[in-house]
């Protein structure tokens, strides 16, 4: 068995979106129980994404405060608390790959996500902001409407966007440009 804190760089396998359990709501349940009870009894991850404070404390403030007493459909806000940054995989996790717990929790996020894509639960707002391209054509066609509405400064269309589209009025959204680099050339 790996012992916790080995000298070998994590190793990253591949994630397997053919294989038959992939999807199967029961073997995803079961792997989220694992990794989610290997997370709480270790908490090294605690001040990273906010995945794992709410993970923790929905733990802490169960019934028998265990993976055991959450229901599966308490799963969802720590899936989408979680940023995908790796960080968790990458440079803090002692049970990563080779350790023999083989536990990537940015997988299994987006092992969540995909069956969540596949039953048609994902919510809508995310959905709308992840169509990059289309959101990007319109953005380049109304840059000048765009930016002076999301801009950091116009208050009221700010907490509006915060109250429909979920996004922080004190983030500082990207700027559109009406020129873009293929018609610039």
């Amino acid at each position: 068995m790996s012992k916790e804190g080995s000298l070998g760089a994590p190793i990253r396998h591949p994630i397997d979106f053919e294989h038959p359990d992939f999807l199967n709501p029961e073997k995803l349940d079961a792997e989220m129980r694992r990794v989610f009870d290997i997370c709480h009894g270790c908490r090294r991850c605690f001040n990273l994404c906010d995945s794992f404070p709410k993970l923790f404390d929905m733990i802490d403030e169960s019934k028998n405060e265990d993976v055991e007493s959450l229901s599966s459909d308490q799963f969802a806000p720590v899936v989408d608390a979680c940023t995908l940054c790796d960080m968790c995989f990458m440079t803090k996790c002692p049970y990563v790959p080779p350790h023999d717990f083989d536990l990537d929790f940015p997988h299994l996020m987006l092992r969540y996500r995909t069956a969540q894509k596949k039953l048609g639960k994902l919510p809508s707002v995310p959905t709308q902001l992840a169509q990059i391209d289309r959101n990007a054509k319109i953005g380049v066609m109304f840059s000048k409407i765009i930016n002076w509405a999301s801009n950091i400064k116009n208050k009221l269309i700010r907490k509006i966007l915060e109250l429909i589209a979920g996004i922080d009025k004190r983030v500082q959204l990207p700027k559109y440009n009406s020129e873009t680099f293929s018609n610039f050339f």
